[in-house]
């Protein structure tokens, strides 16, 4: 059986419409997105991953850590999507 995290990335997979990668690492959610924009694009990234884990597990019995990371310069921001139950 598929963990939520492993559930959540591989939904986010399919649903994200920004440009970057998304895996898991060390019980992390981690978006990997080009530089460009980075500061403009965070803020809409967080919130369409936090609308598909929202609508898609609406009943979550664990945390889960996003970090976003930007290719080209050490910046990322995280944040954490606190479970349901």
């Amino acid at each position: 059986m598929e963990t939520l995290k492993a559930q959540v990335v591989e939904q986010l997979k399919k649903d994200c419409t920004f440009d970057g990668s998304i895996s898991s690492y060390m019980n992390q959610i981690m978006i990997r997105i080009p530089d460009a924009d980075f500061d403009g694009k965070v803020k809409e990234i967080k919130q369409e991953v936090q609308d598909v884990v929202s609508h898609t597990f609406d009943h979550r019995g664990e945390n889960l850590s996003v970090v976003i990371q930007c290719d080209d310069i050490e910046k990322e921001v995280a944040f954490t999507i606190w479970k349901t139950n």
